[in-house]
This record gives structure tokens, sequence and C-alpha cells, in this order.
């Protein structure tokens, strides 16, 4: 070995250099350069390095001007987003970010991956002139995003998935697990709007709190196309 090169190994093992445990940034494979127009940032930058397994990108970077302004990594890394949940316009074209501009404030959210044990997580990034920070990050699989007469946008989705129980067959229903919708409002932040959460599982489901309840039962027609068609509306199940 080169004299010179091993005095340099040996000088950065004494300064106690580590190597990080991600690929080397160089080695980052651009899934999506989506270019911007405002004072917040000019570029998103969306990556994948060698270690993702599952998964689109697991690094978005916040350019403004050539300088990194915001980055942030996810080893679980995030997927496309649910387009089909989508109701409202995409004001970035992109199919792995959803961005939305409120007044002087853009939120930009990112989908993760899809590993089928769990729900997706969900994870809104604010920008505006006090900078740029992640608001939130949950599991959250999202059913839909709307927007409301009120103009506010609004995200449904769920924080677990429900266990499907034991069939009574007498009553020709199976048993569920409580799992209520949680609806989000993205309105100066992103906040869960309990009124609506409330509204929306009395009007399509049923509401026992916003919380998931495994002691809770909750019936449904055994048959999984009246099921899917809402035919027969779901009750909390309870034996007197």
């Amino acid at each position: 070995m080169n004299y010179r090169l091993t005095i340099l190994l040996i000088g950065l093992t004494t300064l106690g250099c580590t190597v990080d445990k991600r690929a080397d940034s160089n080695s980052d494979k651009v899934i999506e350069d989506i270019k911007a127009d405002n004072d917040l940032f000019t570029e998103i930058i969306l990556t994948a390095d060698t270690l993702i397994e599952n998964g689109t990108f697991n690094k978005v970077q916040f350019k403004n001007a050539d300088k990194v302004v915001f980055e942030l990594y996810d080893e679980n890394a995030y997927d496309t987003i649910e387009s089909k949940a989508i109701e409202i316009k995409n004001e970035i074209s992109s199919k792995n970010i959803l961005l939305q501009k409120i007044k002087d404030t853009y939120y930009i959210a990112l989908f993760g991956a899809e590993y089928g044990c769990c729900p997706r997580e969900l994870t809104i990034i604010q920008a505006d002139k006090s900078g740029i920070r992640k608001i939130f990050k949950d599991s959250f699989e999202v059913s839909k995003v709307s927007k409301a007469d009120n103009d506010e946008i609004k995200y449904f989705g769920i924080e677990s998935f429900s266990e499907a129980l034991y069939p009574v067959d007498s009553l020709d229903i199976l048993l569920f697990t409580y799992n209520p919708t949680l609806v989000y409002s993205l309105s100066d932040g992103f906040k869960l709007d309990s009124l609506t959460t409330k509204q929306y599982n009395e009007e399509n489901y049923v509401f026992a709190g916003f919380n998931y309840e495994g002691d809770v039962k909750v019936a449904f027609p055994k048959d999984g196309q009246e099921r899917k068609l809402g035919r027969r509306k779901p009750y909390i199940y309870s034996v007197d």
C-alpha cells in the first residue's frame, strides 16, 4: 500500500471518523426533480439510496437557489401518492408528492411505503416564511383527500387496521373491531377535526370514540358485496 495513503488512513482512524450506515449521497438515484417558483424553495429532489427495499424514494431535499434548506430521510421509504383517494388538484406535477398552497403556506404530503402489516405512514411538511419543517408523521392510511364546503382540505384515513373477529350466523353478520375513520384539516397546520370525524362516522359507520377499540365489536353483513356497497348500515354489537 502507498505509504502516504497508509498514514492518511491511520490518521482518520485516530480521529474517530465513522462511516454513515446509509449509502453515500453520491450513490443516490434521483427519482424526481421537481421545479418550483416561490421564495421558499425552487426545487424538490426525491432520491433513493442503495439500501431501499420497499417504496420508491427515501430522501427529500428542498433547495432554494441551489442551497439545501431542508432535508428529510426515512429508512422505511416513501411511495407514490394514493391517486384514487385524491379528490383535489395536485398543485405540482408529480405522482410522488401532493402539494397544496393555502394563503402563503405550502403543505407537502408524503405517503409512506406499503408493508401490508399496518397502515402506511403519512408525513406532512409545512413551508412558510418561518421556514420548512415536518409537522406530522404517523401511521395514517389515507382513504380520501377532499375539499369541504368552506374550502378547507380534509384528509380522511385510519390509524389501524380493523380485525375480523367471528360471524354470528343467526344474524347474518360478521364482527370486526372498532376502528373509526379520522378526519384531519389542512388549515393553519394539520389538526384533527373532531366534529367532522364524529359526523362522518355516525353517517357512514358508527361512532364510539376517536381511538381503535379492540373490545368494541362492530357488526357488518357477512356478504362481502353488501359490506362493500353499504346496503346495510353497521352497528355496535352487544350481547344483553
